[in-house]
């Protein structure tokens, strides 16, 4: 079998394959995705953060970010109160119903998982993973790349919630 070596090609296309799988899982089951699933682990543990706490968790922008917290806030996972220090800004809270939600997410998880590391020794995981890491704590020191355009470009399009509306 002759394996594609294209780094950068292989690292998007896994990440979209991985998380469409366990969306598929989590939407299914739960009816919230994966990205509205960290955001609700994010508030079990920092409950009162923004939107632009949420948005730098997820490498979003916040009209993204603003959209999903607006569906969430309709299917009552989280809601918002007004910023005391900031009387345009909201914080953030998960409800009792998001706390549910986020308990019954943790064995679909730990299943997708399994499947996803299926076939690998503890020692393969391990590099992988070291990878990973150290990849992510590599891209916290890079540039964020402007566009020839002048806005601010991604440093790649979103496979966790790619959903656009203002709000």
């Amino acid at each position: 079998m002759t394996h594609d070596r294209r780094l950068f090609f292989l690292l998007q296309r896994a990440t979209r394959a991985a998380i469409a799988r366990a969306n598929t899982s989590t939407l299914e089951r739960l009816g919230v995705s994966v990205a509205q699933l960290g955001t609700l682990s994010y508030l079990a543990q920092r409950q009162g953060c923004t939107m632009t706490d949420v948005a730098a968790l997820l490498d979003l922008n916040k009209p993204a970010v603003s959209a999903m917290l607006a569906r969430l806030e309709r299917a009552h996972l989280i809601r918002r109160e007004p910023n005391p220090r900031d009387g345009r800004g909201t914080l953030l809270f998960l409800t009792a119903k998001g706390e549910r939600v986020r308990l019954a997410s943790r064995p679909v998880f730990q299943r997708a998982i399994s499947e996803m590391v299926e076939g690998f020794t503890a020692n393969e995981l391990e590099v992988v993973f070291r990878f990973l890491n150290v990849l992510v704590e590599r891209g916290k020191h890079a540039p964020s790349p402007r566009n020839p355009l002048g806005s601010r470009a991604r440093s790649h399009a979103s496979p966790v919630d790619s959903t656009r509306e203002e709000r």
